[in-house]
Formats: C-alpha cells, sequence, structure tokens
C-alpha cells in the first residue's frame, strides 16, 4: 500500500472512530449532567483536569517514542525493536513516578487546594483515585500506541476506542439506577471505558509484533539517553498546552467555583469533539511526514505539512462553522439546560482550535527534522503565557471568559512562531503557507460566514436554520476548497482521492488485512 492511499484508509478508519465517539458524547454528557447535577458534574471535571495534568510528561515522552520509531520504520526497521524497548523503561518508570506523586498530593489537593463542597469531598477522593489508577495504567499502555501509531496500524486502535465508547454510553444511560454514590461510579464507568483503549492495543502489539515480545532493556542506555533528551525539549511543549488548558479551569475554580467548572468542562467537552475532526487527519499524516524526512524527501515533506495545515482547518470548518452561528440552539437542544457562560466558553474554544489548525502540520515537520529545542522553549512561553495574563485580568474583576480570549491571543502568537521556524529552520517559503493555507482558510471563511450570517438574520432558531447552516456552510466550503488545490500534486492527489476513497470502503477486508498484519 502506497503512502497516500494508507493516508486515506487511516483517515476513514480515523473518521469512523470520531463518529462513535461523537455519538457517545452526544448521548452521555447531558445524561452524565442531569444524573450528577451541576455541582459533582464540575468537581469530576476539576479532579479529572488536575490529574490529567500529570500526564504532560507523558505526552513529552510518547512523542518522542512514535517519531523514533516511526524514523526507525522510515530507515528500514532495523532499530524499531530497541527504540520500543527504551521507550518501555522510560513509561514503566514514569508510571511509578506519577503514582507516587499523586497519592502525595491527595490529601492537600481535595482537601486544602480545590474549592470543592464539604459533604462531597469523601466522593471527590475515591473519585481522584479512581483516576489515579486510571492514570498510571494508560502510562504503561502508550508505548504500545506509539508503535501502533509509527507503523500506521490505526484500526485496532480505533476499534478499541469504540469499543470503550459503547460502553460509556451503556454505564451512563444505567448510572441512575446503580446503588451507590453516582459521582464515584461515574468516575469507574469512564476508567472501565478508556480501560479499551488501553489493554487492546497492547494485547494485539505482543501478539502482532516481535518488537514487543523481545525486549532487551540491558542495551538500551544509549538510546534511553537520546529519548531522554529529545523528549525533555518536547516536554515543555506539552507542559505549557496543559498550562493553556488546565490553567483555567484552576481559575474559574478559585475565582468563580464549581459552577464556572461545569461550564468549562462541558465547553471542554465540545472542543475535543471538535477536535478530534481534525485530529484524526493529523494523526493519519503524522507518521507520513516523519517517514519522508527519513527517507530524504524534504519536498514532500513540507508538501504534506502544509496539505494537513489546510485540510484539517477545512474539516474542523464544516463541523464547528454552522456551530459557532447558532452555539446557544445546539447546546439547549443537546443538554436542554446548562450552567451560565457555556456557549461563551464553548465558542471562545472552537475559535482557538481553528486557530490552531492553521498550522498544526508544523509540529510533525518540525519533530521530523530533529531540532526542538529552540523551537520549544519559544512554542511552550506563547501558549501558556495566556494563563497568568488571565489571572491578572480576572484581578481586575474582569469575566471569566477573558481568561479564554487570552488564550485566543496566545495561538495567534503561536502560529506566527511555528511559521518563523519552518521558515528559518526547515525551509518552507512562508508564501507557499499564505497561497497554500492562509488564502483558502480565510476566503472560505468569510465567504461562509456572510451566506450563514444572512440565514440567521432572517430565520428564526430551529432545526430548520440549523440545517440550512450546515447545508449552506458545506457547499461553499467544499467548492472553495475544490477551487482552491494550488500544485501539481495536490491536483493528482484530489484526483485520484475518491477512487482511494470508495476502495478503502469496498474493501474494508481488505483494508483491515494491511492494518492488522506483521509489519
Amino acid at each position: 500500500m502506497d503512502r497516500s492511499t494508507r493516508i486515506v484508509v487511516n483517515t476513514v478508519a480515523s473518521y469512523a472512530r470520531i463518529a462513535v465517539a461523537a455519538g457517545a458524547g452526544f448521548v452521555t454528557l447531558p445524561l452524565a449532567l442531569r444524573s450528577l447535577g451541576a455541582t459533582d458534574f464540575g468537581i469530576f471535571s476539576v479532579i479529572a483536569g488536575s490529574l490529567t495534568a500529570l500526564l504532560f510528561i507523558n505526552g513529552a515522552l510518547t512523542g518522542g517514542a512514535q517519531r523514533h520509531i516511526a524514523y526507525s520504520l522510515g530507515e528500514g526497521g532495523k532499530e524499531t525493536g530497541e527504540w520500543f524497548s527504551a521507550s518501555m523503561v522510560i513509561h514503566g518508570l514514569l508510571a511509578l513516578s506519577v503514582l507516587l506523586c499523586a497519592l502525595l498530593l491527595a490529601h492537600w489537593l481535595i482537601y486544602s487546594f480545590l474549592s470543592l463542597p464539604q459533604a462531597r469531598l469523601e466522593a471527590a477522593m475515591w473519585t481522584y483515585r479512581v483516576v489515579v489508577a486510571l492514570l498510571v495504567c494508560s502510562i504503561i499502555s502508550t508505548p504500545y500506541q506509539a508503535l501502533l501509531v509509527a507503523k500506521e496500524s490505526f484500526a485496532v486502535l480505533y476499534l478499541m476506542a469504540m469499543s470503550g465508547s459503547l460502553f460509556l454510553i451503556i454505564g451512563v444511560v444505567s448510572l441512575k439506577a446503580l446503588p451507590g454514590d453516582r459521582l464515584v461510579w461515574y468516575a469507574a464507568i469512564n476508567a472501565v471505558s478508556d480501560g479499551f483503549v488501553m489493554v487492546g492495543p497492547v494485547l494485539y502489539c505482543l501478539v502482532r509484533f516481535a518488537e514487543c515480545r523481545q525486549l532487551s532493556f540491558a542495551t538500551n542506555g544509549t538510546r534511553i539517553r537520546r529519548l531522554l533528551s529529545f523528549s525533555g525539549w518536547n516536554l515543555l511543549g506539552t507542559l505549557a498546552v496543559q498550562i493553556r488548558y488546565q490553567g483555567p479551569a484552576i481559575l474559574f475554580n478559585r475565582f468563580f467555583g464549581t459552577i464556572a467548572n461545569a461550564a468549562n468542562g462541558i465547553a471542554m467537552q465540545v472542543n475535543g469533539f471538535a477536535s478530534s475532526v481534525s485530529t484524526g487527519l493529523l494523526t493519519a499524516t503524522s507518521p507520513a511526514i516523519v517517514k519522508a524526512e527519513a527517507s530524504g524527501s524534504r519536498s514532500e515533506m513540507l508538501f504534506l505539512s502544509n496539505l494537513s495545515n489546510k485540510y484539517a482547518f477545512v474539516l474542523l470548518w464544516l463541523f464547528i462553522g454552522p456551530l459557532l452561528f447558532d452555539m446557544r440552539y445546539c447546546l439547549r437542544l443537546w443538554l436542554r439546560e446548562m450552567p451560565a457562560d457555556t456557549v461563551t466558553f464553548s465558542t471562545i474554544l472552537l475559535i482557538i482550535l481553528l486557530i490552531d489548525m492553521l498550522t498544526a502540520g508544523f509540529t510533525s515537520a518540525v519533530q521530523a527534522e530533529g531540532r526542538v529545542a529552540s523551537y520549544q522553549s519559544v512554542m511552550s512561553f506563547l501558549i501558556c503565557v495566556s494563563v497568568p495574563v488571565g489571572y491578572v485580568l480576572l484581578r481586575f474583576h474582569r469575566p471569566a471568559s477573558s481568561v479564554l480570549w487570552a488564550t485566543a491571543c496566545g495561538s495567534v502568537l503561536a502560529d506566527a512562531g511555528r511559521l518563523w521556524f519552518l521558515c528559518k529552520r526547515i525551509g518552507l517559503k512562508a508564501w507557499d503557507w499564505v497561497h497554500g493555507v492562509l488564502r483558502p482558510c480565510v476566503v472560505t471563511c468569510l465567504a461562509c460566514s456572510v451566506a450563514m450570517g444572512m440565514v440567521v438574520i432572517s430565520v428564526k432558531p430551529g432545526l430548520l436554520r440549523l440545517a440550512s447552516l450546515y447545508f449552506l456552510n458545506s457547499g461553499i466550503a467544499l467548492a472553495l476548497t475544490w477551487a482552491f488545490a494550488t500544485s501539481d500534486a495536490e491536483r493528482r492527489l484530489r484526483q485520484t482521492g475518491l477512487f482511494r476513497l470508495q476502495e478503502a470502503f469496498s474493501g474494508s477486508r481488505r483494508a483491515l488485512a494491511f492494518a492488522t498484519r506483521r509489519q
């Protein structure tokens, strides 16, 4: 299977998983909100968010492992097993460290730092313990997931994710019938749902890939040091992202209480659904970008990076463009009742996501090239500087939304920083990005916005208006995307894309064989 066909097959598998996950989220979140209430839902959101922040180290190490495994595969795959073994050693030690850290912080975090209702402290502590166990298992399983991504075997990963989503639906629907504390049950249901994503890839890799069964811990000192050196700089970037998203949650809790956390939790769920639309494409193209660089094809690597930027943005806009114009109605239709500021928080987070997509593919390009020290230092500052700015704004009695608007400004600065590094370090021509990414994306947004604005003005809120917005937005966006193919390579890809997509659907058994064979 050639590289572009593999990308198409993996993207199709990715969006099948996204459809199931989005359906599960749309079903479970309003049910959970009504079953738990805004206070308990806010407690779960802030505890899960605070603990997830501990995974910034794991994220950095996983990115490093995935990059080195993919690079090894691009060079022929002789050292893949050694890189996997080195990653397992690092993640095993990290899991132990996170467990000890979480246990030591438990009492202070629940009883002193977070602003939680006195009557719910015991349930909050049990929720904390469940989430800690989940995080430790997640860390141990991530080298296996990194191997699957590097080998571009996405089918099994997404199959397990879909199974977890289906279990989540069953669990949340049954939540009111379960005895005991619903908050603790909700945490346990989420843990088991995520467990499908962790256990399935581990078992699959042990059966299918020899690298996972032939660990060589004693000979991996050099590779461990190289992984830690590479990931140490990535750690800054991952930490900055965690601060950018979890920092506002902490600020909301300290200044406004758990109701604001509930609104932010719902907005983050909306953001998660939306981001999965574009990250499915980014995940599918990332290994191809790294392998192109490893094989010496810098021009192909830059082409794929810019293509990822544009189509990640367009796919995201197809989904969220109408939401931005009819957010209140959509949330009312979905949740019936919602905390204050939910509409505002959701809208701003989606705008931030759109801004990020303009240069999202460049991250894989920088990782592939390998020189990440100065890049991560500068980008980390630009990404997380919005949190202290948000704190200052809140101290001056600005509304809660000002924190997220500060985050949006930080995203604009981060886009400019990525573009500068790609031009200076890797040889990207700024005009190629402006002409091939920024221009079509801006024109598409403006044209769609004018048309949808006219609909919003002339039609009352309702299903008819929402359907009209999606139909109009999709038609204009797809037509402009088709018209803005800016290179011969992209035009050839456009001409063969429909055929390959049809082949991916009709040959699902063949695609599964490609995804699951020993590589």
